[in-house]
């Protein structure tokens, strides 16, 4: 496939969407540094086993992998620029010497895995600090879990007493000894936070602002709906440290200027910090909190451009908005709305965003995209002096975890007030600087690399170590920039004589001038190929490192490798528990057993097996367990949704990697665990009746959908009586409660279900056909079920299907336009979906002709597809592959113009074991 790029500077899109959309199909990664793990810098093979990666970077800047590196999730960098410290979010903190050198090097100089740390979930170390005056005081600060209790217990109920469960977060200070390394006994509490039952929203991004003050950001541990003494939900409670910013000086004391301290008109503050955080009663205001009425504010930014201290806050959203907060100086005490709030507007709405006198609303948001969600995280800004483009200056960078990439925000946007615009519009405007599905940045620093302003960043899928590590994005100005090589083999092991198709098409050049394929097969210095798909037949066992090196027409290039064994094949791995079709309910445990062997049938032990669990929702993921070494591995509580609206689209994946240490190859397989659901009906007498159950507010009648054994209560909106508790059941009920003397309350649970591939899907569709035909003993169906919009065009020519292998009949008729088709009443999993092409339009006989984009499930898949390029010519069937999820029971494929129409003649959806 030929790449094609986007506009550059003129990119703009609306609320980062374009940020998920506007990517060419490329991956491109620069090694340059090293990590613990020295095969990694040797074998780069596990950067390249499957294509699902599209990376888009403006044109004049360059990126470069520093080094890579398995849950990092934050960094500092010193005040003189030349060391860094990395998080590693269940281990301990790292330092980085030699920025400006070839080979990085990074140090573990404070392991806190040794007890003290609950990592379950997202708990563990969440961020870290230099003090500005390092290295002459040798302070540095963590934000991390602390296992205060022994009791790293987790569960989401709205049970008051499951709020005397779980860890305690804590801020902290420790002091490098001269031997560059952190004496943990140095260690100096500052701050704790309340106790967490629950494992998700610590929060815990720390940070100096220009008056030298301390600022950390603590998250609502998920409790949003948990109230005090005095009804207040925790997020706004003064009395308590949740959903809030800190502030304290370098030394752990409460500045004085602190919005709720004695000095400001609160005689009986406290400082809450070393008392549990927690104030001894409502009414008693505790004296760290800058500001409040936040969620999930899980990095903060300094402003280096501004006068004073000012920051933007990025706050996780929960159903509709993504947010960024301005505080600081200005800003002092603000109360940023939420739970009552989210984004522009009333919580969970998305419309009647009016403002409010009692809030501070966001400078910048984003709406929730359907499937995907969003997950706003690391922000950055961009110095005056950095020497970057005019049009970047006084630009916030900032990530979605969910969509990956990274964008920037930039005042002058076509802001537009309630109610003229409703919801309303900010004032920033939002820009793409670089997308990609794969990398999920979770932090990011301003820094300097041989004397020049970069932009390093962290990239943490939470275990998957692929693509996982420190980058750096360099602008290089309006010079010639060198492409990157990238590379992929299928097969990359196997027995001999194996033959290998290798795949260098999908290496990227900001320019667009890839001249030059050079491959060297066995790694001997003599070239054995060009062009830039090749193939290989490698006769005798052994391990090799495939070579490609591109070059671009002004002479620059970039070689990468793959390793490619030969005698040995990946290990296969079978999870036997949990089993295929197996379900669980809130509360359960899971049991991970497994079985693996090696190449020659011999059984891998315990040890060459890694487990980790995941909490899936729409297209974004939530660590819960692991990873873990081992075998029989029993998993804790199983939680419950996120919310109601969660029920529906959530599931667990059970990873299983086995690894050879013989052949060191590893494999990798997954089991998905869906909840097993129930359906509430709740009525009334009189009906019409508000109520909140699990934070939703609704009104009586209606129905929803939650899993099994979950538990929550229910209150009148009023919030006149107690309410009561809801134990949600397995079995078919109904019971009756009562609000007050006035209104009885019932409701009736149903037993509901929701599929995963319990059956076979295998769907063969005939695009532009008008009839069903049976071809190659496969009945292929007329399209006119599934597609709306585009016309039918067809030809008597003959098909080529050398590359296809399916009858040419397929070919010959073809769907062509903006057009969408829609599968429905899917099972939920995974599904393999075949795209057949073929160019039968004489006129358009020339490669750039037709380009076209195809987005599954309102996600770019392949992104520029030119099928007379990529097939050979005309009349020759080509076909694009790719594995996609159904998590609600409909699957969408646009097909999108960009020159000329797009095309298809066949689709196949078949669903995966």
């Amino acid at each position: 496939m030929r790449m094609y790029v986007r506009s550059r500077w003129s990119l703009l899109f609306f609320a980062t969407l374009v940020a998920r959309l506007s990517f060419a199909v490329a991956v491109w990664v620069k090694w340059n540094g090293t990590d613990d793990d020295s095969e990694r810098k040797n074998n780069q093979e596990s950067l390249y086993d499957d294509l699902v990666t599209a990376d888009y970077l403006h044109a004049g800047f360059e990126e470069t992998v520093v080094m890579f590196g398995s849950q990092l999730v934050a960094l500092d960098i010193s005040p003189d620029g030349t060391l860094m410290l990395l998080a590693e979010m269940k281990r301990g903190i790292y330092l980085v010497e030699g920025l400006d050198s070839a080979d990085p090097t990074k140090t573990l100089v404070l392991d806190l895995s040794d007890g003290r740390m609950c990592t379950n979930g997202e708990r563990g170390i969440s961020g870290v600090a230099f003090h500005p005056d390092f290295p002459s005081n040798r302070w540095i600060y963590v934000y991390y879990t602390f296992n205060k209790y022994s009791d790293c217990y987790s569960f989401s109920d709205s049970d008051k007493a499951m709020k005397d469960r779980g860890p305690v977060n804590r801020l902290s200070r420790f002091n490098f000894t001269h031997s560059n390394r952190i004496d943990k006994s140095s260690e100096k509490v500052f701050l704790e936070t309340p106790r967490f039952a629950k494992e998700w929203h610590n929060s815990g991004d720390i940070s100096f602002g220009k008056d030298k003050h301390l600022y950390a950001t603590i998250g609502d541990g998920h409790m949003r709906f948990f109230k005090n003494d005095a009804g207040i939900y925790y997020p706004q409670a003064l009395d308590r440290l949740v959903g809030k910013i800190v502030r304290l000086t370098d030394e752990g004391v409460v500045p004085e200027d602190n919005p709720f301290t004695p000095s400001s008109g609160h005689p009986d503050s406290i400082k809450c910090g070393l008392s549990d955080g927690t104030a001894p009663n409502p009414s008693t205001k505790c004296q760290e909190i800058y500001a409040y009425g936040l969620r999930n504010p899980w990095r903060l930014a300094m402003d280096p451009n501004a006068q004073e201290v000012r920051f933007f806050v990025n706050d996780v959203g929960q159903h509709k908005w993504e947010e960024i907060n301005e505080c600081g100086e200005a800003f002092k005490g603000s109360n940023y709305g939420y739970p009552h709030r989210e984004g522009p507007c009333l919580y969970g709405e998305d419309t009647a965003c009016f403002p409010s006198p009692q809030f501070t609303d966001p400078v910048h948001y984003y709406h929730h995209v359907s499937n995907y969600g969003g997950a706003i995280t690391a922000g950055a800004f961009l110095p005056d002096n950095s020497g970057w483009p005019q049009s970047l200056n006084r630009s916030y960078f900032y990530s979605d975890w969910a969509w990956g990439g990274i964008s920037t925000i930039t005042p002058g946007g076509t802001s537009c007030d309630y109610p003229l615009c409703d919801p309303p519009r900010s004032k920033y405007a939002s820009e793409n600087l670089f997308s990609s599905s794969a990398r999920e940045v979770v932090a990011m620093k301003m820094g300097w690399y041989k004397g020049t302003s970069v932009l390093y960043y962290l990239s943490s899928g939470w275990g998957d170590y692929k693509l996982n590590g420190l980058y750096r994005i360099a602008y290089t100005g309006g010079s010639n920039s060198p492409p990157t090589a990238h590379i992929y083999a299928n097969p990359s092991s196997g027995l001999a004589p194996l033959d290998v198709t290798f795949v260098g098409d999908k290496s990227y050049d900001p320019d667009e001038n890839i001249v030059l394929y050079e491959w060297d097969f066995d790694n001997d210095g003599t070239m054995d190929a060009i062009g830039p798909n090749p193939s290989h037949t490698y006769n005798v066992e052994g391990t090799y490192y495939a070579t490609l090196t591109v070059r671009d027409s002004q002479g620059a290039s970039d070689t990468t490798q793959v390793r490619i064994t030969v005698g040995a094949s990946k290990p296969i791995a079978n999870i036997i528990s949990p089993s295929e079709g197996s379900t669980f309910a809130v509360g359960e445990s899971l049991h991970l057993e497994a079985s693996a062997f090696n190449s020659t049938g011999q059984r891998l032990s315990d040890v060459s097996l890694s487990w980790e669990v995941k909490l899936h929702h729409n297209d974004h993921w939530h660590p819960f367990f692991g990873p873990v070494t081992g075998n029989h591995i029993e998993v804790p509580a199983c939680p419950p949704p996120e919310d109601f609206d969660a029920s529906t689209t959530s599931y667990i994946e059970i990873l299983l990697t086995a690894h050879d240490p013989i052949s060191s190859l590893s494999t990798t397989t997954s089991q998905i665990v869906m909840p097993r659901t129930i359906q509430v009906t709740f009525s009334s007498s009189p009906s019409s009746i508000h109520f909140v159950a699990f934070g939703e507010s609704l009104l009586t009648p209606t129905s929803i959908i939650t899993w099994e054994n979950h538990r929550f209560k229910i209150f009148p909106s009023n919030e006149e009586s107690e309410g009561f508790e809801l134990d949600c059941c397995s079995e078919e009920a109904t019971q009756r409660a009562r609000f007050g003397s006035s209104i009885e309350f019932s409701y009736h649970v149903t037993v509901a279900s929701l599929n995963l591939n319990k059956t076979e899907t295998h769907l063969y569709v005939n695009a532009g056909a008008d009839e069903a035909k049976m071809l190659g003993g496969v009945q292929w169906q007329a399209d006119t079920v599934y597609a709306t919009g585009g016309n039918l065009y067809e030809s008597e020519q003959s098909i080529d299907t050398t590359k296809s292998r399916a009858d040419e009949t397929i070919y010959q008729t073809e769907r062509f336009g903006d057009m969408t088709y829609t599968f429905t009443d899917l099972d939920h999993g995974e599904y393999l979906l075949r795209l057949h092409f073929a160019e039968i339009y004489s006129e358009l006989d020339y490669p750039g002709g037709r380009i076209f984009d195809v987005v599954v499930q309102d996600k770019v898949v392949f992104d520029g597809v030119d099928v007379y390029a990529s097939s050979g010519g005309l009349y020759v069937a080509w076909v694009l592959e790719v594995v996609v999820s159904v998590s609600g029971a409909s699957l969408k494929i646009d097909f999108l113009p960009r020159v000329e129409n797009p095309k298809v003649s066949g689709i196949e959806l078949h669903s995966k074991k």
